[in-house]
């Protein structure tokens, strides 16, 4: 019983240790939208990462603090979600946008 606690504690103690970076995460589910300018599809790999589709085009982001609802964010694109509201701003232009069903993409 000592051998193993003494194994399991020097693997946490390992894994903790190392600085090797994660690979990102498959995403958890992919969420087609149906915006005012056409189909985005949002992309959730965990709590702090996501993308977003758009026009051939993948924006890489990452969550940010926000008061109500959840916001993904980058230099050029603002993902912002509550319930079934989401509103998407690439550059300076402003959609809203909903949830639409998988088989348009």
């Amino acid at each position: 019983m000592r051998t193993v606690s003494l194994i399991l504690i020097c693997c946490f103690l390992y894994g903790c240790a190392s600085d090797t970076k994660p690979k990102r995460l498959p995403p958890t589910k992919a969420r087609p939208l149906m915006c005012e300018n056409g189909p985005m599809m949002l992309n959730i790999y965990g709590p702090e990462d996501a993308s977003l589709l758009y026009e051939s085009r993948t924006y890489n982001l990452k969550r940010a603090t926000t008061a109500s609802g959840v916001l993904y964010t980058n230099e050029d694109v603002n993902v912002w979600n509550k319930g079934l509201e989401y509103t998407v701003t690439i550059k300076d232009y402003t959609q809203d946008c909903s949830p639409a069903p998988e088989a348009i993409f």
